[in-house]
């Protein structure tokens, strides 16, 4: 099931966002994850985080910041899931996501819902090109 960003689930929130960035706490504070622009909206089964997804909801796109599924639960759907979600959240607006070239299981999720790239920062993650991707 997916729900809005829950309080209850912070400390979950960072240990699954630690696997994007060991800093990932002190990259995102409570406030960053949950106010006006942004929203994070949580993947839960039996109460229990099983991933999210961060996004900033500008006025006419949606950022797509961070998506992360625990390791043990991976390739079961639930990325999908999530990023259904924010297709739906997103009422026919432009969506728009960076992804590092490396990260091929993602792009190719990514392209399944039509993300196309749409350019390329050269070196962006310590050497690694980071894609820049929009839903078409």
């Amino acid at each position: 099931m997916i729900i809005e960003f829950d309080k209850k689930y912070l400390f979950d929130i960072y240990k699954l966002g630690s696997l994007l960035n060991r800093d990932y706490s002190r990259l995102y504070d409570e406030e960053s994850l949950n106010n006006g622009v942004n929203k994070t909206f949580l993947c839960v089964e039996n109460e229990k985080l099983i991933g999210f997804v961060h996004i900033q909801d500008l006025i006419d796109e949606i950022d797509i910041i961070n998506i992360v599924v625990s390791e043990e639960n991976r390739r079961k759907g639930y990325a999908s899931k999530l990023i259904e979600y924010v297709i739906n959240y997103a009422n026919n607006r432009k969506i728009i996501l960076e992804v590092s070239d490396q990260n091929v299981n993602a792009i190719n999720l990514y392209k399944k819902y039509n993300f196309i790239e749409i350019n390329r920062r050269k070196g962006y993650y310590n050497g690694i090109d980071a894609i820049i991707m929009e839903k078409k």
